[in-house]
């Protein structure tokens, strides 16, 4: 009871109003992230952002403490039939916060891989890429993340120290501050990305089931959390409250010059009103007496007095 009126007391005055969960990032910002270089291959620190990134969503990893866990050996390249052209890469995962481990093993119900693109966002090309650009004694084992060099050479991108667990854990922040999204009052985290993964494919369709599958859930009830009415249906659902189509934004056409209503003869500029002496009542203006018939059925005027029939 302590703990409870304390809380009540802190929320009385203010504290804890503020949401503290990470928000998901649009369509038009995860474009934003490409479009700025905040992700990309053009260096080794966005490299490593660019594979934190996009591994997140093939793999629904956690934040921090599954990419500091990740090794190349945890990654097996299968390649087409008598070719070199990789078909698929194949993501062994270690322990999470859901499978400890111990002596059952919990793996999850369906085998990690990420399929290349063809594109320049290819998960599969950018891991290519970065085993390249690693110390030779490195290129083969050892963490996925290492430090990026302040002087790299074409063949040299990476020292052999690994990139530490806070550096990992401000990865979105960085790619967020880069590419200028940061300042727009969301909160942005390394969970944005697994929560934009979920938005994404609950959008697209993809069965709850299947979702769990990739992000590794294990159960449906837990993406219960991700499935917030985004931005886009909140707009949706203000604008149905306010009658107003604003996606369409419909605009009235302009009636023509010629059916334009013409003014009635008492809508002109009006005169103050003078007090009425008792008894006395002023004759209405002709225009008037003409006007009213027209508008009420059922109105007679004669001099000062309407008289209307039920």
């Amino acid at each position: 009871q302590v703990l409870n009126g304390k809380a009540i007391e802190l929320r009385e005055s203010g504290r804890g109003k503020r949401k503290n969960k990470a928000d998901p990032l649009t369509p038009e910002e995860e474009e934003l992230l490409w479009e700025t270089s905040a992700l990309g291959s053009a260096t080794g620190e966005s490299l490593n952002h660019s594979l934190f990134y996009t591994l997140s969503q093939h793999f629904g990893t956690r934040g921090v403490q599954k990419h500091l866990q990740m090794r190349l050996e945890d990654f097996r390249f299968v390649r087409k039939a008598g070719t070199a052209e990789v078909e698929y890469v194949e993501w062994t995962e270690g322990l999470t916060k859901t499978r400890q481990g111990g002596l059952v093993k919990q793996s999850r119900r369906v085998t990690q891989r990420v399929f290349p693109s063809g594109n320049d966002r290819c998960s599969v090309r950018m891991l290519e890429l970065l085993i390249s650009k690693r110390p030779a004694q490195c290129r083969t084992s050892g963490p996925l993340y290492l430090r990026p060099l302040k002087n790299p050479r074409p063949s040299l991108w990476y020292s052999i120290q690994p990139v530490g667990a806070n550096k990992i854990k401000e990865f979105m922040k960085t790619i967020a501050k880069r590419a200028g999204i940061d300042k727009s009052g969301k909160r942005f985290t390394n969970h944005s990305v697994r929560k934009t993964l979920v938005r994404k494919l609950q959008k697209g369709g993809v069965s709850n089931d299947k979702i769990t599958a990739i992000t590794g859930h294990k159960n449906e009830q837990s993406i219960s959390d991700y499935a917030d009415t985004d931005l886009e249906d909140h707009q949706k659902i203000s604008l149905l409250i306010s009658k107003t189509d604003a996606l369409q934004n419909p605009q009235l056409p302009e009636l023509p010059a010629s059916t334009q209503p013409a003014p009635l003869p008492f809508m002109n500029a009006r005169q103050p009103l003078q007090p009425l002496q008792q008894g006395v009542h002023p004759p209405f203006s002709s225009s008037l007496k003409a006007s009213l018939p027209s508008l009420f059925s059922g109105i007679h005027v004669l001099d000062s007095f309407v008289t209307i029939q039920t």
